[in-house]
């Protein structure tokens, strides 16, 4: 929990921080699709049921 208090701080303190993380947002958000999620769901249920 005190890593993301120190996080969050760290954002709200550096203006020019939170604009880089703005930036890249868009960039990072490619990476998560639909299928991605659907294997990743799948593989933790085999984990979770075997």
């Amino acid at each position: 929990m005190r890593k993301m208090e120190e996080s969050i701080q760290k954002i709200c303190a550096y203006t020019e921080y939170r604009q880089t993380l703005a930036q890249r947002g868009p960039e990072h958000a490619i990476k998560f699709t639909w299928e991605t999620s659907l294997k990743k769901h799948m593989a933790l249920l085999e984990t979770v049921l075997n």
